[in-house]
């Protein structure tokens, strides 16, 4: 930041490092050996941290979160995305020039584990109250639980976090998981292993949510007439268009009337973020440009959806930015429960 001459600038880059500063703050203060040799030189990223209303004051080693920094630090797993993206970042030149191809089983990908915990902080904090409020709420999924044997599915279940969500509800009493990554199912058995949960209540398959082989084979562990309600969280833009469409080709085919919920993030006009620098919006939209991700605009989700023969039943808006040249704030992140039409 020292080489940047523009006080605008500088602010939005402390922004871009906030999580991930925080939460090596809060290490260091756990483990005072690792602290650095001349904690003077934290001074500005102490300061700027109580400025957000992120730290109550300037001391250190022994830092004090504010409310907003708790839930920051929660969210950690915001700090933990950031981290599992390094082993991209280390190859963007090869990336950009198509001499290294990014995604599970190619030149490069992400932190497995690291990912699946970053997905799990969000999940729980935002995402799953939401959709096991909609248990009760909403009265397609409600009926569908009640009356078709009270089973929860989570497409790319990565830590298990919604499928253990799930059975925090009365109305669920078996919750399945499925993720093509054998690294994020053992990270996810492990957690559901620490946290005490039966086995007979919770169950995670190896499986690609794009293969029709994975849909049939869990359907045939179903019993007659059972209608699992299932998830899928920040999967779709994840895996490209064509394993999109594979997902929602085969959930329709195999799964026709259970009610499925989408949680998506979705890209936001570089104008937007210009006139109003987020450190979400933007770092977010750089990790998935570089890797070839394909996030979507929210209207062209929809539009998506649409077209693949599902209808939007209700949605859930989760966070949003302002656009203030526009005088509106464009929704990042939504919940969606379809049903096949």
């Amino acid at each position: 930041t020292e080489r940047l001459k523009d006080e605008r600038s500088k602010e939005v880059w402390i922004d871009a490092l906030v999580p991930a500063a925080l939460t090596v703050l809060l290490e260091y203060s756990l483990d005072p050996e690792a602290c650095p040799k001349n904690p003077e030189a934290l001074a500005p990223l102490l300061k700027s941290l109580v400025r957000r209303d992120l730290l109550q004051d300037m001391s250190f080693p022994e830092i004090t979160p504010t409310g907003k920094g708790k839930l920051l630090l929660k969210l950690g797993g915001y700090a933990e995305l950031i981290l599992s993206y390094y082993p991209v970042f280390e190859c963007l030149g090869d990336l950009s020039q198509g001499k290294l191809e990014y995604g599970l089983s190619k030149d490069v990908n992400r932190a497995a584990e690291l990912n699946a915990r970053a997905s799990n902080g969000i999940i729980e904090i935002k995402v799953a109250p939401a959709i096991t409020g909609l248990f009760e709420s909403n009265g397609f999924i409600h009926r569908t639980l009640v009356n078709h044997g009270n089973i929860a599915m989570d497409f790319g279940a990565g830590g298990g976090e919604m499928v253990q969500a799930c059975l925090k509800s009365p109305l669920v009493d078996m919750a399945y998981g499925l993720d093509v990554n054998p690294e994020a199912v053992d990270e996810a058995l492990q957690l559901a292993r620490a946290r005490g949960i039966p086995k007979a209540n919770i169950k995670f398959l190896l499986g690609s949510i794009g293969d029709r082989g994975a849909f049939q084979a869990f359907k045939l562990g179903l019993l007659d007439g059972a209608r699992p309600v299932c998830t899928i969280n920040f999967i779709l833009h994840d895996v490209g268009r064509k394993m999109a469409e594979d997902f929602l080709r085969h959930f329709k085919e195999m799964l026709p009337a259970s009610p499925l919920i989408i949680t998506e993030s979705f890209r936001v006009p570089h104008e937007a973020m210009s006139d109003h620098p987020n450190y979400q919006a933007s770092s977010f939209k750089f990790m998935h440009d570089i890797s070839g991700q394909q996030l979507f605009y929210k209207d062209e989700f929809e539009t998506f959806i649409a077209d693949m023969g599902f209808r939007i039943i209700e949605e859930i808006p989760h966070s949003s930015m302002t656009w203030k040249k526009q005088d509106k704030k464009l929704i990042t992140i939504t919940t969606y429960i379809l049903r096949a039409d």
